[in-house]
């Protein structure tokens, strides 16, 4: 891996999490909007306003990891921490592949 090709998973990770964290705001936004917390809301209805976030915060982490596991693959980069960092939180993810993504450009270099 060159370090063009290293600026080129840099700027696609960038867009990823700027995407990602711009569609959670969205949609957080939206979905308060849609169904304000006031008193007379049931249980489950309470519940499913509650929680909505983490859903939707989860799912865009798996895409994420998704996007990882592909490029690890590629980079042949067996790290499972990685995917299991990228899930509960998408950036340390992120900066964990990229660092070890980095010491393999060093690696190959030397």
């Amino acid at each position: 891996m060159t370090n063009v090709e290293f600026k080129k998973l840099i700027n696609k990770y960038a867009v990823i999490l700027i995407v990602s964290y711009g569609l959670i705001f969205l949609i957080d936004t939206v979905m308060q909007r849609i169904f304000p917390m006031n008193s007379d809301s049931t249980g489950e209805l309470r519940l499913v306003i509650m929680n909505y976030h983490w859903i939707f915060h989860t799912l865009i982490n798996l895409i994420i990891a998704l996007f990882i596991i592909n490029d690890s693959k590629k980079l042949e980069i067996k790290n499972n921490l990685i995917i299991v960092a990228t899930v509960l939180f998408s950036l340390v993810g992120v900066c964990m592949f990229l660092l070890i993504a980095n010491r393999e450009i060093d690696k190959a270099s030397a």
